[in-house]
C-alpha cells in the first residue's frame, strides 16, 4: 500500500474512533442500564446496610464538658473584658484539645501507654490524638466539649478521664498562672458523661445504604458506557 493510500485509510478510520459524547448519547446509555443500575443499587445498598448494622467494629464515645472561669472568687462581678477573654480561651481550648501539649500529658498522667497496651509512649500519643475531638457548640460561650471515640468503652473512659484531669493544668500553664489555687481557669462541669455505644446508629446505617447504592449504580453505568462506547468503536473499525 502506497503512502497516499495509508493516509486515506487513516482518515477514513478517524471518524469511527472519535465518537462524540453528548448528553443525549449518555442518556441513551442511562436508559439501557437503568434496570441493572436499580437492581445493583438495591442489592449492594441492602448488603451495605446489613454490614453497617451487624458487622461494623464497635465504637464508643465519652464526653466531658468544661467551662472557662477567669474571674477571681472574691470578685463580685464579671467584666465584659473578662467575658471576652474567657470566650477566646474556650475557643483556644477547642483547638488544643488533641494537640501534643494536652495528649502527651494525658498519656503520662493516665499511664495510658501501659494501660492501653502500646509498646511506647509516642505510638500511644498518636493513637490517642486520633480519638479526641472538641467542639464549642454555640459561639459566644465559655463552654466547650471534649469527646473521645474509641473501639472499647474501657479505652474511651480511660482517655477521657485523663483529658479531664490534665486539661485545666495545661491551660493554666499557657496562661502563666503560677498559683493553681488562685483562679480555677478551667472547670469540669460534672463527671464524664455516660459512655455511648455509637457502633450502630440509624444515621450510620442509612449512610452505608446510600453510599453502597450510589457506588453500585455508578459502577454499573460505567460498565455499560465502556461496553457501549468502546464496543461500537471496535465494531465500526
Amino acid at each position: 500500500m502506497s503512502e497516499m493510500e495509508k493516509s486515506s485509510a487513516v482518515t477514513e478510520e478517524a471518524p469511527a474512533q472519535e465518537r462524540e459524547i453528548t448528553f443525549s448519547y449518555l442518556f441513551e446509555i442511562l436508559k439501557k442500564s437503568a434496570l441493572f443500575m436499580l437492581i445493583a443499587a438495591v442489592v449492594i445498598g441492602a448488603l451495605a446496610g446489613v454490614y453497617a448494622a451487624f458487622f461494623m467494629a464497635p465504637s464508643y464515645q465519652g464526653t466531658t464538658l468544661f467551662y472557662v472561669n477567669n474571674t477571681p472568687s472574691d470578685q463580685g462581678y464579671i467584666s465584659q473584658a473578662q467575658t471576652n477573654a474567657a470566650i477566646s480561651l474556650a475557643s483556644s481550648c477547642v483547638g488544643m484539645a488533641n494537640q501534643d501539649m494536652v495528649v502527651r500529658r494525658a498519656v503520662e498522667v493516665g499511664n495510658l501507654a501501659e494501660e492501653l497496651g502500646y509498646e511506647d509512649e509516642d505510638t500511644c500519643v498518636l493513637a490517642v490524638r486520633r480519638m479526641i475531638s472538641a467542639d464549642k457548640g454555640e459561639s459566644g460561650t465559655v463552654l466547650f466539649n471534649v469527646t473521645v471515640t474509641a473501639g472499647s468503652d474501657d479505652v474511651a473512659l480511660k482517655v477521657i478521664t485523663a483529658i479531664q484531669e490534665v486539661m485545666p493544668g495545661v491551660l493554666k500553664d499557657i496562661a502563666g498562672l503560677e498559683n493553681p489555687e488562685d483562679t480555677p481557669l478551667l472547670k469540669v462541669v460534672g463527671p464524664v458523661n455516660s459512655l455511648k455505644d455509637i457502633t450502630v446508629s440509624r444515621a450510620s446505617v442509612i449512610s452505608a445504604v446510600i453510599i453502597g447504592a450510589v457506588v453500585a449504580a455508578v459502577a454499573v453505568y460505567a460498565v455499560f458506557f465502556i461496553k457501549t462506547h468502546y464496543g461500537k468503536s471496535k465494531e465500526e473499525q
